[in-house]
This record gives C-alpha cells, sequence and structure tokens, in this order.
C-alpha cells in the first residue's frame, strides 16, 4: 500500500475524531489567554535582557551598586592631583586613571593577564580613543618601570584626557 493511500484512508476518521470531539469554550478562551501571557511575558524579558546588556556595557551594573559613586569620587581626586601640578602627583593621576580604567574593563568582563591584555580584546569598534588609552598606558608603563622617567605637566594631562574620553564613551563620566 502506497504512503499517499494509506494516508487517505487515515484522513476520513482524523476529521471525525476532529468534528467529534471540539474542545469547549472555555478551554479555547483559557488557551488564548495564557497564549496572550506567555506573547507579553517574551516581550517583558527580552526588554530587561538588552537593559541589562545596556547597562552592563556601559559600566554601571556588574556587582556594586555603589560603583558609580566610588568612581566619580576617584575621578575627583585624580583632577586635584593634575591640578596639584607637582611632579609626584602627576605621576600619580596617570597611575590612578590607568587603575580606575582598568577596574571599569574588569567589571564590564574584558579578560586578560593585566591592562594590556584586557586592551588588546578591545577593538576601535568598542572605543573609538584605542590609540589614545595605548598611549595613556604606555606612560602609566614608564613611570612605574622607569624610576627616573620625567613626566611632562602636558603629558600627564593629555594622558588623563585619554582616560577620561575612554570614561565618556562607555557612558560612566
Amino acid at each position: 500500500m502506497p504512503f499517499q493511500e494509506l494516508v487517505q484512508s487515515f484522513l476520513p476518521v482524523f476529521e471525525s475524531l476532529r468534528q467529534n470531539f471540539k474542545p469547549p469554550l472555555y478551554v479555547e478562551i483559557i488557551s488564548a489567554l495564557l497564549s496572550i501571557f506567555f506573547i507579553f511575558l517574551i516581550i517583558n524579558l527580552t526588554i530587561r535582557s538588552n537593559r541589562f546588556w545596556r547597562i552592563n556595557l556601559a559600566g554601571e551594573s556588574v556587582g556594586a551598586v555603589s560603583f558609580p559613586k566610588l568612581f566619580d569620587k576617584k575621578w575627583q581626586a585624580i583632577l586635584k592631583r593634575i591640578k596639584k601640578g607637582d611632579d609626584a602627583n602627576l605621576k600619580l593621576a596617570v597611575i590612578e586613571a590607568d587603575n580606575l580604567f582598568d577596574s571599569l574593563l574588569q567589571q564590564m568582563s574584558f579578560e586578560g593577564k593585566d591592562m594590556g591584555g584586557r586592551l588588546e580584546k578591545l577593538n576601535n569598534a568598542q572605543l573609538s580613543c584605542l590609540e589614545e588609552v595605548w598611549l595613556a598606558h604606555k606612560v602609566r608603563n614608564k613611570i612605574v618601570h622607569e624610576p627616573g622617567y620625567h613626566l611632562g605637566h602636558s603629558e600627564a594631562e593629555t594622558a588623563v584626557e585619554s582616560f577620561e574620553k575612554a570614561f565618556k564613551e562607555f557612558g560612566v563620566l
């Protein structure tokens, strides 16, 4: 018996079952209400999921609710160091700005052994001032690894401004 003939022989049986066993109206209403509820739930969860990722990428969520307040306090201290203008404060300002940016990258779940490794995970689409941040990070490395390194005021300002651009781009400033 070919397949089509087999299907044709069962069609009358299925048709009679469909006509004789129609579900009651209340079952259809409950099914419609459940469908509407689940569609609403899917839409709601999708919106919340997108909001989470947007916040996470901006660096505002991830664990500590106090991060924005703590960030602002540290950033103001960095700016005060730049205004003081002496060699020690300029160096500390660049080092602290670098550390603050590194902590932001860690909270945004960029993996890497150190700040350089995390910066390598970034691309220009994610951070348009990536090259400037790399240069600022290299200034920080010179400060830390070369004891006699003299940091000029303009060089320190440029490095801190590079980090500031990155913070603004990530939406934390």
